[in-house]
């Protein structure tokens, strides 16, 4: 029965990184499409931590983690010139990547601790619905 814990956290694992990636590629081609109206979008990375805010919300701060990780190296690909290169030539743009590798971290961290404390309260409450049950049962 080892095992009963593992296979859960694998699979929001695999789930959360699965939506991480598709999260990834949506937020690419929203700041590609938009940089044709906005040319100063396609240098922020800011619409990608919405990715990474909805993975770490929904399975955890680990998998919100790695879509930082993989946000900032399609973010540098496909946007920082040298395009389609991994090369980043100006020292500002690894001060902005770094940054945001900081920021998606940061929040990732932060929401999947608020989730966990959201979760916990919950239960908590329900732990104090049932005590009050039985106190209800017992007083009668």
């Amino acid at each position: 029965m080892a095992d009963a814990g593992v296979v859960p956290a694998l699979r929001r694992w695999g789930s959360g990184l699965l939506a991480g990636a598709v999260l990834v590629a949506a937020s690419s081609g929203l700041v590609a499409l938009l940089g044709w109206y906005v040319p100063q979008l396609a240098g922020v990375p800011l619409i990608y931590v919405l990715a990474v805010l909805v993975v770490a919300v929904r399975w955890g701060p680990g998998p919100g983690i790695a879509t930082a990780v993989l946000s900032v190296a399609a973010f540098a690909f496909l946007f920082v010139p040298p395009q389609a290169s991994f090369a980043i030539a100006d020292p500002r743009t690894w001060i902005t990547v770094g940054f945001f590798l900081l920021v998606g971290t940061a929040v990732a961290w932060l929401a999947g601790r608020s989730r966990r404390n959201e979760r916990e309260s919950e239960r908590l409450t329900q732990e104090q619905a049932g005590l009050r049950r039985v106190a209800t049962l017992v007083a009668g």
